[in-house]
């Protein structure tokens, strides 16, 4: 195809540097079709940030309580859109220096071989003739052959050497701008889950419940049903908790921030020392529900009940499931038993029998062993499922100092878009 209108390959770079996103090269050369290549591929690399950035956006200015799990779905797809958008970008970017390199590189001349009317210099020439009696010529002028184009090897060479370096900058940018996205720490999404697990731990330090369950437990003053009500209510305050503390040990703001997870880790080891977790705090409780429902049965007893009355008691620490209970429910239903049949035998005796008085200190002798056996082999539930619920300070106060702690870093990095705390000229007010 030959151009008529004069075209200079310096004026096509340029315009494949400065404004290669627009093709404005291409154009230039009358190339539409890659002009509008070039158009497109910003038009929609700008269509998609725009997309992301409104996403983004909305993502940090919806009220976190009720779209929580919908903003972070759509924070995340924000800085995929941005991300893809940066690379089509860059992309078009790099075809349009690609194409200004080569530009230079060809200079008019390959221009001018492709077909397109260059303005090229002509350089003169002189000819001389050899010989004894040489005679002086008048110049001539002849037409410069047009300069030929650069090996198409070394054009590769050259193409693929300038495509590795760009497509390596722009890795290394993108890279850059990953690292910078990964290694921001959020601090909103710990401080609103701190937030949320203030109440249950101060509930559980204000809350007597759980202490009432093992102070208690010895005590047949208090009836069956009100310590069953302790024993749900300190499931109620402890239930839950070990989640969260899990899912705020997750989070950015503790897992990235030394200060931060040293004085939550301080709360953990604290928290740990007086509530045992989940699995091990209700098997516990289980068994100072046994062993108290023991306590209450054995109180109600006495030597003239039925053998079954005495049976049940004991049944109660027998099939509790629990070996040193069993051991303890059979002892004692045995010496007890020795003890019932021997007051039996005396009660039932006349004031005739001659063998009363023996059967009176058999009585008493059987009472003495039930009674001393009990008191060397009856077991100390707080020694065999120690919990520890008298003091809740140390734990309390370990989570105050690593809430405020946690909440003065947030305020010093706030997401003002989040809604989680005050602003008033720019300082920050967390609660």
């Amino acid at each position: 195809m030959q151009h008529t209108k004069v075209k200079s390959a310096t004026v096509a770079g340029l315009l494949g540097i400065f404004l290669g996103q627009f093709g404005a090269h291409s154009w230039y050369l009358g190339k539409k079709k890659q002009g509008i290549a070039h158009v497109c591929l910003f038009a929609v690399a700008m269509i998609i940030l725009i997309i992301g950035m409104v996403m983004a956006v909305s993502a940090t200015t919806s009220p976190y309580s009720y779209y929580r799990a919908a903003t972070s779905g759509t924070a995340n797809a924000a800085v995929i859109l941005c991300l893809l958008g940066w690379f089509i970008m860059f992309g078009n970017a790099i075809w349009a220096l690609v194409e200004a390199i080569i530009l230079f590189v060809q200079g008019d001349a390959g221009l001018a071989a492709k077909g397109y009317a260059v303005a090229t210099p002509y350089n003169p020439a002189a000819q001389s003739v050899a010989g004894t009696q040489a005679q002086p010529t008048a110049p001539t002028q002849v037409a410069p052959q047009p300069k030929q184009p650069m090996n198409p090897a070394t054009k590769k060479k050259i193409i693929l050497g300038v495509a590795i370096g760009v497509a390596a900058l722009v890795a290394i940018i993108i890279i850059c701008v990953v690292i910078a996205i990964v290694s921001h720490v959020d601090y909103g999404e710990a401080y609103r889950q701190a937030k949320d697990l203030k109440d249950d731990v101060a509930e559980l330090y204000t809350a007597y419940d759980c202490e009432r369950v093992v102070s208690n437990v010895n005590s047949d003053w208090t009836s069956e049903s009100n310590y069953n009500k302790y024993i749900e209510a300190c499931k109620d305050d402890t239930a839950g908790i070990d989640d969260k503390i899990a899912e705020l040990e997750k989070t950015a703001g503790v897992r990235k921030d030394s200060a931060v997870k040293t004085a939550f880790d301080k709360f953990k080891k604290e928290y740990a020392a007086v509530v045992p977790n989940s699995e091990e705090l209700n098997s516990k409780l289980e068994l100072y529900k046994t062993w108290h429902s023991y306590v209450v049965a054995v109180d109600d007893l006495s030597a003239s009940d039925t053998d079954a009355e005495i049976q049940s008691a004991a049944n109660i620490l027998i099939n509790s499931g629990n070996d040193t209970f069993k051991t303890y429910g059979e002892g004692w239903l045995e010496k007890t038993m020795e003890y019932v049949r021997a007051y039996r035998a005396y009660q039932n005796s006349s004031y005739s029998d001659s063998n009363r008085t023996q059967l009176r200190d058999d009585m008493y002798s059987k009472q003495t062993a039930q009674r001393t056996w009990v008191s060397e082999n009856k077991p100390d539930i707080t020694e065999l499922a120690p919990l520890n619920f008298s003091d809740t300070t140390k734990m309390y106060n370990a989570y105050r100092d690593f809430y405020e702690l946690l909440t003065a870093t947030y305020e010093e990095h706030y997401n003002s878009g989040s809604g989680d705390c005050s602003e008033l000229r720019d300082v920050v007010y967390c609660s």
